[in-house]
């Protein structure tokens, strides 16, 4: 009983070095790093709405300057 819970265990370890091994491979192939995606996202997400407030900014020094004329 010993010796096969060793061999299952065993067994165990290897399925998940190959499966981890699997990952990586299937990843680099893949080219699409999700951890990297989601960094980009956030820093577009940043900049877009810095973006937006420089607008925002722009337009109400416009109208002001419209509204003292």
């Amino acid at each position: 009983m010993g010796r096969k819970a060793a061999n299952a265990d065993s067994a165990r370890t290897n399925a998940l070095s190959v499966q981890s091994e699997a990952d990586s491979r299937r990843q680099s192939v893949e080219g699409v790093n999700l951890d990297e995606e989601l960094v980009n996202m956030t820093t577009y997400q940043q900049a877009f709405n810095a973006s937006a407030r420089v607008i925002q900014a722009a337009k109400d020094m416009y109208d002001v300057l419209v509204g003292m004329l």
